[in-house]
């Protein structure tokens, strides 16, 4: 997938690769992390969650790929925007997955 024109392996169903491991712990991480966004100004917020979703990649993509994709700067709607479409293809490779397994089960019913 590319985010921001970035290109990243985000194969969550490859066996040989423990992408879909990463991909949920960070995601549950991410949950509480935005339940405990630091009291302060906008300013400290913003970066904290910029840092957190910067920290994301780098766990999941390896170190750098926060960086990469949303930049140096804490500029939160791209940040956010890497970290939606980041989730928009997790939830498009999970319905893809699920629509094929259904129907290999009809296949299997039929027979």
């Amino acid at each position: 997938m590319v985010i921001h024109g970035i290109c990243l392996d985000f194969a969550l169903y490859n066996a040989d690769k423990d992408t879909k491991e990463k991909y949920f712990r960070e995601l549950e991480k991410m949950q509480h992390l935005l339940k405990n966004v630091p009291h302060g100004n906008e300013q400290e917020k913003n970066k904290y969650l910029c840092d957190s979703i910067k920290q994301m990649f780098d766990s999941i993509f390896g170190e750098g790929a926060g960086v990469e994709v949303c930049g140096e700067e804490n500029d939160l709607l791209l940040h956010m925007d890497a970290y939606e479409q980041l989730v928009n293809e997790q939830i498009r490779q999970q319905e893809q997955y699920n629509g094929i397994m259904e129907r290999l089960g009809s296949m299997r019913k039929r027979k």
